[in-house]
């Protein structure tokens, strides 16, 4: 504690030292957006040749970079998938310059040198961007843009299963990671119970991927950041975008307010599964009803040069019922979130952002046997709501220096609960009646990217964490550092390290799934989560600075995390009706640790016709607590050996007025299967010297088994075509070309008379054709 807060301390006074050093010179500043649309584009690269510096966007499109005053310098801006800006500035004082990019014109695409080494060189580990445009042109299951389906295929991100969209970064379990749209935490990414995820692609304009130590500006979680950012809408045309697939349609809308000036975007997505299944079964009257939709909105408006305003909205819901007899099984759950920000400019250095930030999860689970004589209910419940506010600075005073800090603070309201009614009368445990469980968290942070030597850059961070529940107050200092070291212009080498810590968990009972995943925040017994990362990099530019190569060697140690107890879960029916009480799961779960170490190799090509990835994972990942198998460590469910991903996209014709665009592209996964426990043996029971009919089951090792290899092949054909009104585009796709029927889940059933057992696989997802039609007006 005292070291964590010392390396605070010293990289405070670093960056106060540094913040009053400037050169002579004066400062160009602006955004960068695309030139048609206003769209603003995140990560825009500012490069200055003869100076061999130069900036990167924000989040917002802002940039600020110093030249020679009153020199002439040759100034660049470029974008992947934009055609590259060049502007000769001749500056006396500070100027503010708003860039638009134009689209690439593919037989138009240049090369340049510089690029390269600027990515290179930022201090920055296991990051990825992925833009609309790779949403766009990714096979999904049932021709689904989803936008965690392509990150199921960068290298050390895996899944539990086929069917969960969950994802497990660097052998982490999913709650670990932090995952925001548009600044807000989203703490549910599902839909149709995984199969899908809750982002809609047609809305979503770029995502930010850290896989570990990731920079001070985030926090709350242990394992890795997922910064979702919305579409901002068209400032200069109206369009309508109709889609149509196999289990959904959806339609987007976008235009100006005030042209030029505001804007609007609202994607609207739902599931028509439930009316499909009305017809198919209109005979029968116990069939299963499922729907879900999803809802974007987002409003901006400029309300000066210097001030801009958002408005996002996004809302989900899942509602899923089945009736056999006189049994009736219900679960909905449901997603609400809401951000209002600020940016403002104060100067030409100084960007600010506000940010009131409203997050909402809810969860019910109901289940009911039996009629009015004879009646059981069970009934499961877990919410969380979080009012957060979050202001952020970026300041620029010079080119070697930029320092972004800033504060959050947060109120967390939890709903943790099960109930169980028994009988039609007894009605004294009420889900709306279980306590609320508050807590507060605040943060302040403070990081700089420092370019002191010319081959040398490191950024220093450091963020302040406190928690405090009701009895109880944590404090959490999380120093951070990279560094990169550019060896040349095609080749760098990088280190990471940073704290990390996580005050809330998430209760998964693995034999169940989802209906009692329950979120649950630290308590005076059960402390927070806390994690240490180390990462070790080599990148390169090759073939013409068309092909980024990295090659990451990671490590990570976590503490304080959490395990139902062996034998417990959540929904148990030990609480006291009469003082209205419920199962304290507290008293369920243990405490323990795990590591999880590896090696990522990754492959890009982002230039020319062929866009593509491979990749390659050889990882680990392990836990330990003390009353779990014995003591002894053993493999995560998140452990998988090795990882093959490709994806692919080849624009076989361009797309022209009154010609088709054609494009192929072509995704393949490989991935060792994980970890499972399976019976040693099993065995009638006696009792009394009397044949029992109860089977007696024996365990060796926890998670000494495991499933099958995991590998799918999915392919996609776009026919796209310009017409004088609108722009058709048919998808022809198939999921799982060669029809590999992947192990979801593994079960066993004994035959009772002979008492032989035996092993089966449970698979979904066989050979999937789809086809999808989208209209843009």
């Amino acid at each position: 504690m005292k070291y964590a807060q010392a390396v605070g301390f010293v990289i405070i006074l670093i960056f106060s030292h540094l913040a009053g050093f400037s050169q002579k010179n004066v400062r160009v500043y602006g955004t960068i957006s695309e030139l048609s649309g206003k769209e603003l584009l995140i990560g825009a690269n500012v490069f200055i040749p003869a100076l061999k510096t130069g900036a990167v966007s924000n989040n917002y499109g802002f940039y600020s970079v110093s030249v020679p005053k009153g020199d002439s310098v040759l100034v660049l801006f470029s974008y992947v998938g934009f055609q590259r800006e060049v502007k000769m500035l001749y500056l006396k004082s500070d100027t503010l310059l708003d860039v638009g990019l134009k689209p690439l014109i593919l037989k138009e695409v240049t090369i340049s040198a510089n690029s390269p080494e600027r990515q290179l060189s930022i201090p920055v580990t296991g990051h990825l961007q992925i833009g609309n445009e790779k949403l766009s042109n990714t096979p999904g299951l049932f021709g689904e843009r989803d936008a965690y389906r392509i990150l199921q295929l960068v290298p050390g991100v895996g899944v539990n299963s086929e069917f969960n969209s969950g994802l497990c970064i660097r052998g982490s379990n999913y709650d670990q990671n932090l995952v925001l749209l548009d600044d807000a935490t989203v703490y549910n990414t599902n839909h149709f119970f995984g199969y899908f995820s809750t982002f809609n692609g047609d809305a979503i304009k770029n995502i930010d991927l850290y896989k570990g130590a990731f920079p001070a500006r985030y926090g709350g979680r242990n394992s890795a950041v997922i910064d979702i950012s919305m579409r901002d809408g068209d400032k200069e045309n109206y369009h309508v975008n109709l889609g149509i697939g196999l289990v959904s349609a959806k339609l987007t809308a976008e235009g100006p307010i005030v042209k030029n000036h505001s804007s609007f975007l609202v994607a609207f997505r739902r599931t028509y599964l439930g009316f499909l299944a009305t017809k198919l079964y209109d005979d029968v009257a116990d069939y299963p009803k499922y729907h879900f939709y999803d809802l974007n909105t987002k409003i901006n408006t400029d309300l000066g040069k210097n001030d801009r305003l958002y408005l996002s909205l996004f809302t989900s819901s899942d509602k899923f019922s089945s009736t056999d007899g006189s049994s009736v099984y219900t679960m909905n759950w449901s997603n609400l979130t809401s951000t209002l920000r600020w940016n403002h400019v104060y100067s030409s250095s100084l960007f600010s952002n506000l940010s009131l930030i409203y997050s909402e999860y809810k969860f019910r689970n109901l289940i009911k046997e039996g009629d009015s004589t004879n009646l059981y209910k069970a009934e499961y419940l877990s919410e969380i709501r979080n009012y957060s506010v979050k202001y952020d600075l970026d300041y620029i005073p010079s080119n070697i220096l930029t320092i972004k800090a800033g504060l959050t603070t947060s109120i967390q309201d939890f709903k943790p609960g099960a109930v169980a009614i028994h009988g039609v009368y007894d009605t004294a445990r009420n889900l709306n009646q279980i306590n609320t469980y508050r807590a507060t968290e605040a943060a302040a942070y403070t990081e700089g990217i420092l370019h002191p030597w010319k081959n040398f850059q490191f950024n220093l961070g450091f963020r302040m964490n406190i928690f405090q529940t009701k009895n109880n107050q944590y404090l959490s200092p999380e120093p951070r550092i990279s560094a990169s070291y550019l060896i040349n212009e095609k080749n760098s080498f990088k280190l990471s390290w940073s704290l990390n810590s996580q005050m809330i968990h998430l209760l998964t009972n693995t034999a169940i799934g989802l209906p009692t995943d329950l979120w649950v925040h630290a308590t005076d017994s059960i402390p927070p989560q806390k994690s240490m990362h180390f990462v070790a990099g080599y990148y390169s530019s090759l073939w013409n600075n068309s092909i980024n190569l990295s090659i990451e060697a990671y490590y990570k140690e976590l503490y304080h995390i959490i395990g139902y107890k062996p034998g417990a879960s959540f929904v148990t029916m030990s609480a006291d009706a009469s003082k209205n009480s419920f199962p304290d799961w507290e008293k369920n779960v243990t405490s323990g640790k795990g590591r999880a170490y590896g090696l990522e190799i990754f492959m890009e090509k982002k230039t020319g016709r062929l866009n593509a990835w491979l990749g390659y994972t050889l990882s680990w990942s392990k836990q330990q607590f003390d009353i779990i198998n014995n003591g002894r460590e053993f493999y995560s469910a998140f452990d998988s050996r090795h990882q093959v991903n490709l994806s692919s996209s080849y624009l076989l014709r361009e797309k022209q007025t009154g010609g088709n665009g054609i494009r192929l592209s072509i995704n393949w996964v490989l991935a060792t299967g994980r970890p499972i426990t399976l019976p040693l043996a099993q065995y009638h029971v006696s009792a009394y010297g009397v044949w029992d009919t109860r089977i007696g089951t024996e365990y060796y090792a926890y998670n000494e088994f495991r499933m099958k290899t995991f590998h799918r092949m999915d392919v996609s054909l776009q026919l796209s075509k310009n017409k004088k009104r609108f722009e058709r585009t048919w998808e022809f796709g198939i999921y799982n070309l060669y029809n590999r029927w992947n192990a979801s889940y593994y079960y066993m059933e004994t035959d009772y008379y002979s008492g032989t057992s035996k092993l089966y696989q449970k698979s979904y997802f066989p050979i999937l054709p789809y086809i999808t039609l989208n209209i843009k007006l």
